[in-house]
């Protein structure tokens, strides 16, 4: 797998006095903590966006770091430019800066440099649950003593930031498959190097990097053949994981963790509550204050993880006892007018499946009613399209906002709301499309009980504004509101 590039990593080794990092695509939400990180290293950082949304934004500017609206026109003032993945490839800036002989580096590439010093390198990975995961394991870590090196990719809910590159002997790494830059198209996890990884789940995403499901799956095969036999890889073993496949391709120690007695370690006794559930793993206890088999999972992995670190189970169930949940993942809102209100940020139908079902088990009893804005084009062969029918169909009302992102038809196949409403419709949920702010917020007054949950899987420069007016209106509405024909 591939390292940092040298003089990528001999320019960060220098002193930082006097030098200037340059961001493109600064707000981006792992491009601002590593811009916050080399800033309090000393580096002079400046930045350019033209998505300028909350929190990333405000804690730029609590730094004092200037977001510009637009690159700069002088290359000189700049010793190293960082492109993050939301740059466009095709941008003319970016072919200037090649041509000039300016060094460009990726994100992945920078925190690769970084956590040079680390002999243990923990990588998560897999399409769905490396963020809780990761914060999971470096919550464990950091109250065991351990003091890791942290990369999470959102915002964390016990730490005050998603990173922390001190130099430290242990890192723990979300390790996104998603492209490293707008000019290197490879996972961001192959710059890591990893000694060990966790594999969470492998289902069919990120098409539009990748050419078929097939193409996809290889990446993940190739991290584990890189992993050194002395490492160990942590990973989903339910048939729901899809993941049983690719553990032939590992050289090193395998341990497979889930629900079912083929897994080397299981969970048992599973329970679901208002507040999360309960479980038993290796010997101990765990009393999760988050919802779902899936964070159950997600913690088990962890737990794993942190036993080859030389911290028992018992350990990490109660420092889990206390772990809070990243922002945006199947995060409590509040109860406005009785109404339980969860967000969550990743609207992919197997993402959408887990927060579903975790808010059927937990409040068995009140309807469940689903506001979401699709975001992915899914793969080639419509896999978003034919899959979200099946997945809404744990929700009792559905709510389909405009797309976001891009248009429907510049979608491969064209993605069509009509469609998925008409076969929702037929599965018999009741289903609707509403392009407006003041329509959704309608919707939800009108539908939503006392005792009732609603999950808004929403864009999140809207999500803010469309909560607070929601909350308005249903602590406000009268009575005879809540009778739903």
């Amino acid at each position: 797998m591939s390292g940092p590039h040298l003089p990528v990593a001999s320019f960060l080794q220098q002193s930082p006095g006097g030098k200037r990092i340059y961001f493109l695509g600064i707000c981006g939400i792992a491009m601002a903590p590593l811009a916050l990180c080399l800033q309090r290293q000393g580096w002079h950082i400046g930045g350019c966006d033209t998505q300028t949304d909350p929190p990333m934004s405000d804690r730029l500017r609590e730094a004092a770091i200037l977001i510009d609206p637009a690159p700069p026109a002088d290359l000189e003032n700049v010793n190293l430019w960082v492109a993050g993945r939301s740059f466009p490839a095709d941008h003319p800036f970016l072919a200037q800066l090649i041509d000039s002989g300016s060094l460009v580096t990726s994100y992945p590439e920078v925190v690769a440099a970084l956590i040079l010093p680390a002999t243990r390198r923990w990588a998560i990975t897999g399409s769905k649950g490396k963020t809780t995961t990761t914060a999971m394991l470096a919550w464990i870590a950091d109250n065991a003593g351990l003091a890791p090196d942290y990369l999470i990719g959102g915002v964390p809910g016990v730490f005050s930031t998603g990173l922390r590159l001190e130099g430290g002997a242990l890192a723990i790494l979300e390790g996104d498959e998603y492209a490293s830059s707008p000019t290197d198209l490879t996972p961001k996890f192959t710059h890591y190097r990893p000694t060990d990884a966790i594999l969470t789940n492998v289902f069919p995403d990120h098409i539009e990097l990748y050419r078929d499901v097939a193409d996809y799956r290889k990446i993940f095969a190739a991290m584990l053949s890189a992993l050194p036999q002395t490492g160990v890889a942590v990973v989903a073993g339910d048939e729901a994981a899809g993941t049983a496949d690719l553990l032939q391709h590992a050289a090193c120690k395998v341990i497979t963790v889930g629900f079912e007695p083929v897994n080397n370690e299981r969970i048992t006794d599973f329970s679901a509550h208002s507040c999360g559930g309960h479980f038993s793993f290796m010997g101990a206890f765990f009393n999760l204050p988050l919802l779902g088999r899936a964070n159950a999972l997600d913690a088990a992995l962890a737990t794993v993880a942190a036993d080859h670190l030389g911290i028992t189970s018992s350990f990490s169930a109660k420092a889990l006892a206390r772990f809070v949940p990243v922002q945006d993942r199947l995060q409590s809102a509040g109860t406005p007018g009785g109404v339980r209100f969860y967000v969550e940020s990743n609207v992919h139908p197997d993402a959408l499946l887990t927060a579903l079902g975790a808010l059927r088990e937990s409040h068995p009893q009140g309807r469940l009613l689903c506001v979401i804005q699709p975001q992915y084009p899914g793969p080639g062969d419509g896999y978003v399209q034919k899959r979200l029918p099946e997945v809404l169909t744990l929700a009792d009302h559905v709510l389909i906002a405009p797309i976001a992102g891009q248009k429907p038809e510049d979608y491969t196949p064209p993605f069509s709301t009509d469609r998925l409403v008409a076969d929702l419709l037929e599965r018999n949920v009741d289903a609707t499309y509403q392009n407006t702010r003041k329509g959704i917020i309608h919707w939800i007054v009108e539908r939503a009980r006392p005792g009732d949950t609603l999950l808004l899987a929403v864009h999140p420069p809207s999500r803010p504004y469309l909560l607070h007016e929601v909350t308005a209106a249903l602590q406000t509405r009268p009575a005879p509101n809540l009778v739903v024909p």
